[in-house]
């Protein structure tokens, strides 16, 4: 697909089928993951323009959320979280599955999935210590601060990064030595797409994968500079699946 062509919030309305509410000109690892997972899967969508910051009025009337993204599918509530997004994506296109069929994979990719979006996660504290490096520069962001912020400590931020990032690279290891090249399973999954993605905020991918402005490429500093596990794998990993699954380069 490449770049996406936006259209309004009164237009998609009137619209039926998939609405993806995205951020237009940023690569959000939530938005990136949840197009990435309809493109897969080769479900078509119109993609609806969010800006970054903004109060977005008319989308607050129609999705109830400022926020993006949001999927929007017929006459269906709005599905504004990840795996609520994952779970619809799935049941409009069974085929290719990204949610294994094997109860214990599926579990575990679950919590992997977790670990890496939901409050709390990697994206979560991650994103924390943007904020904090924001704050230490004089670049203040109150209204994603206050909207995002959760009042923890840029200590307990990378303390969480480097668990999950230490999980992540076990898993990898662990698949690895089974003769696996994926984080789950044999196969592709949603949990795949999701590290892939997120990984897009600490260390950009080449823009013949994804095309990030420059001031997003500068997120990546503070990010990286929490890490303290090996990342070699794990970057190789996301590289391999953006390559092989992405329809790149993707623009925002």
């Amino acid at each position: 697909m490449g770049a996406l062509n936006y259209i309004g919030v009164e237009e998609a309305r009137g619209l039926t089928g998939l609405r993806l509410v995205l951020t237009q000109g940023i690569p959000a690892p939530w938005g990136m993951a949840a197009r990435v997972l309809f493109e897969v899967k080769k479900i078509p969508f119109a993609t609806v323009i969010q800006q970054a910051g903004a109060a977005n009025e008319a989308l607050v009337a129609w999705t109830g959320h400022n926020s993006a993204p949001v999927a929007m599918y017929d006459d269906e509530r709005p599905r504004a979280l990840w795996s609520e997004q994952m779970m619809l994506a799935e049941r409009l296109a069974p085929e290719p599955a990204l949610i294994p069929a094997d109860q214990d994979v599926r579990t575990g990719m679950m919590a992997i999935c977790h670990e890496i979006c939901a409050e709390d996660g990697l994206g979560w504290n991650l994103r924390n210590l943007i904020f904090e490096a924001g704050r230490e520069q004089g670049q203040v962001m109150p209204q994603f601060i206050h909207k995002y912020g959760s009042g923890t400590t840029a200590d307990y931020c990378k303390k969480r990064v480097n668990q999950i990032l230490g999980m992540l690279g076990r898993t990898m290891e662990a698949q690895r030595a089974r003769g696996s090249g994926f984080l789950v399973g044999d196969s592709l999954s949603a949990a795949d797409i999701y590290w892939t993605a997120f990984s897009n905020l600490m260390a950009p991918m080449s823009d013949e994968m994804v095309e990030v402005p420059e001031y997003y490429k500068a997120f990546g500093i503070p990010c990286m500079a929490a890490v303290e596990v090996p990342m070699d794998a794990l970057f190789e990993h996301r590289d391999r699946i953006a390559r092989d699954y992405f329809d790149a380069p993707l623009r925002f």
